[in-house]
């Protein structure tokens, strides 16, 4: 197989790797990385340059680890946004676990007392917000910030709790409503995370270029009877070289190692 091929080759799978996360929420296996690259890359470092890759264009990989953890998007806060976030958990700490009759009470009140009332529905969501905290736990290092997690997560349970009352099947059974909050408020963190990283946005983009990268390299080659440059690479898609090298530069580092083990 010569370069040419090897290039088209690599790309195609690279491709379809970021279309099937897209496909998935923007998630893939390590697994299914290395049983798609598995008769192209023949060096185990360079599964980690392809997670690298796939991690920085906003994809999460499962089961991929390095130096222990899983490797997702860090944010920073600054030291005022630290302190504050700080005091805030002392706060929702001090909050203590309801009784077992508290719930089911305001809950009467939410639904069928006062379906509107401010009161029930404020009591509801601040005797909640330790569950938000919690919850949040599983989203942290995905592009928020600690307090934009919990700021997106009070939101969602305040419109959760208000909701409630307005269901068709709505009771004033407690495991039942706890079970509709928490799922109102992952799947409004998952939204969150999911427009933070840009996930369609980036994905479809992402792989949109690299098809028309692979085609671009294929068309030249063929018409130039041999590899295409940088140059002409920019001409033909109409980007600059910074972008062309942002693509190009997985594929070279895996076509190099490739290479290198036959040699």
């Amino acid at each position: 197989m010569n370069e040419n091929n090897r290039k088209k080759e690599f790309l195609e799978t690279l491709s379809k790797i970021i279309n099937n996360a897209a496909a998935s929420g923007n998630i893939i296996s390590k697994k299914e990385i290395y049983s798609c690259f598995k008769d192209i890359l023949t060096d185990e470092n360079m599964y980690d340059v392809v997670c690298k890759y796939l991690i920085d264009a906003g994809i999460t990989i499962k089961g991929y680890e390095q130096t222990g953890s899983f490797i997702h998007k860090e944010v920073t806060e600054s030291n005022q946004a630290i302190t504050f976030y700080e005091m805030y958990l002392d706060e929702i700490n001090a909050i203590s676990e309801p009784s077992s009759d508290t719930v089911p009470q305001l809950l009467h009140t939410l639904t069928a007392v006062r379906p509107d009332s401010p009161d029930a529905a404020g009591e509801l969501s601040k005797l909640y917000l330790p569950l938000v905290i919690k919850l949040c736990e599983n989203f942290e290092h995905m592009g928020l910030t600690h307090s934009d997690l919990v700021a997106e997560g009070n939101l969602a349970l305040y419109e959760a709790v208000l909701d409630y009352a307005t269901l068709p099947d709505k009771s004033e059974d407690r495991k039942n409503f706890e079970k509709y909050i928490c799922f109102r408020i992952k799947e409004s963190l998952q939204a969150a995370v999911d427009t933070e990283l840009g996930h369609h946005r980036v994905s479809n983009h992402l792989a949109d270029r690299i098809n028309a990268l692979n085609n671009a390299s294929t068309e030249l080659a063929e018409d130039l009877g041999r590899e295409a440059t940088l140059e002409e690479l920019c001409e033909k898609l109409s980007l600059n070289e910074e972008e062309i090298k942002q693509l190009m530069k997985i594929t070279i580092d895996a076509l190099s190692v490739i290479q290198t083990d036959e040699e």
